[in-house]
């Protein structure tokens, strides 16, 4: 398949199968995943081009590359009724994450002295409705014209919040990523988007009454703790993961996740395609990373690690936040009610750092090893969640309970 008109064609002979509700046959399959893989020709120059400029930039951005999965290049056939496959600019992409808002800028204009840029969607300057924010920048691919590349540009707290939509789509089932309707989640997810510090007491009380209504600390932490262990157990096995560089990490129904680690381009994209056609009911996505670190692999692809997520931080932050100010106002139940939930939270977090403890020691046990980079950035990150637990548990221990209200408080309030 060559030309634009075969491409073409091929969408709509899918667009027509998902309309009448059929299964999509092996043979367009086969045609859809032969041109997603043509254009590793075109996103292999920009990838080099966007790490070189980004890392120039802020030497700690975090630069990925992805080819658009199949499901959702079939999921965007589906929504997108008038698109042709053709035209559809998001197939091949890299995705800067970055830790300074001004970089963004910066980078963005670097990008636009390289190449020919036929489309930007600033979601910086006019944030979506529902509180995303970054940079999409579309560019004719510099080796077939043709075809378009995509340059996400995320600073790593929008990245984040990113994640967690998508997250929530996987454990509750839903679309919001696509625009699905939720007002619940829609509000929470939108006041989420908004700088933490800056939220006031209405807004963080509401937060939380979306959380426990919809239990989402709790199904998180379930999901995270199932995935931890043997995610962990996965990387370490892959001994010689961080001479890798392309990584299958696949969601399946039970959302329980797992990666593998791969050297080289073909072998991974016959191996992803292999997965996809033998389990179609789990999320994959094929990525490649340049020198990986487990830490930025969570960081770049959260909602597929399904391991951690900075909301349970996030929520402890809140909850403290709700302590201090019913203690100030005397509010007992409530107060009891919010420090009851968070020692639960704490108790799960301790358990679990006691639970990786406890793979160290037997992985070092069976291999006599503890220099090994994979077991160093563990232990670094156990020390890190260590150290933020402590503090949590200092700043709680200096809050005072509200007292109960005297016969006369209660009668005169």
């Amino acid at each position: 398949m060559t030309t634009k008109s075969q491409i073409n064609k091929l969408g709509k002979q899918l667009r027509t199968t998902i309309r009448e509700g059929n299964s999509i046959d092996a043979d367009n399959l086969e045609q859809l995943q032969g041109y997603r893989t043509s254009f590793k020709e075109d996103i292999s120059p920009v990838f080099e081009n966007v790490a070189r400029v980004a890392k120039r930039i802020r030497r700690d951005s975090l630069i990925s590359l992805r080819i658009k999965r199949i499901e959702s290049i079939l999921s965007k056939i589906r929504r997108e009724p008038t698109m042709s496959l053709g035209n559809m600019g998001d197939i091949a992409g890299c995705r800067v994450i970055c830790h300074s808002k001004s970089a963004l800028s910066l980078i963005r204009n670097e990008i636009s002295k390289l190449y020919t840029v036929t489309k930007v969607k600033d979601y910086v300057t006019d944030p979506k409705p529902d509180g995303y924010k970054g940079y999409h920048i579309y560019i004719k691919s510099p080796v077939n014209e043709h075809k378009q590349v995509e340059i996400q540009l995320r600073h790593v707290r929008t990245h984040k919040w990113a994640s967690l939509v998508e997250i929530i789509d996987i454990i509750y089932d839903l679309k919001l990523k696509e625009g699905e309707n939720h007002p619940e989640l829609q509000d929470f997810l939108y006041l989420l988007s908004l700088e933490k510090q800056k939220l006031d007491i209405t807004q963080i009380a509401r937060i939380l009454e979306i959380d426990s209504k919809y239990e989402i600390y709790k199904k998180l932490n379930q999901v995270f703790i199932q995935n931890h262990i043997p995610i962990r157990r996965s990387w370490l096995d892959a001994s010689d993961a961080n001479s890798h560089s392309y990584f299958i990490i696949e969601v399946d129904k039970d959302k329980k996740s797992n990666i593998k680690a791969l050297d080289n381009y073909q072998t991974a994209e016959l191996e992803y395609f292999k997965m996809f056609l033998s389990n179609q009911t789990s999320n994959f996505v094929l990525v490649f990373i340049e020198n990986p670190k487990f830490k930025e692999i969570c960081v770049a692809y959260a909602s597929y690690m399904m391991i951690k997520h900075d909301y349970l931080d996030d929520w402890n932050f809140f909850a403290n936040k709700i302590l201090k100010s019913e203690s100030k106002h005397g509010v007992i139940k409530s107060y009891n009610t919010y420090k009851d939930f968070i020692d639960r939270n704490l108790t799960d977090q301790q358990d679990l750092i006691n639970s990786e403890l406890d793979e160290i020691n037997n992985h070092v046990g069976k291999n006599g090893d503890v220099s090994g980079i994979a077991i160093q950035d563990w232990i670094n990150e156990l020390t890190e969640r260590s150290t933020r637990i402590g503090k949590f548990i200092d700043e709680l221990s200096q809050l005072k309970p509200p007292k109960t209200p005297s016969f006369f408080q209660r009668i005169f309030k």
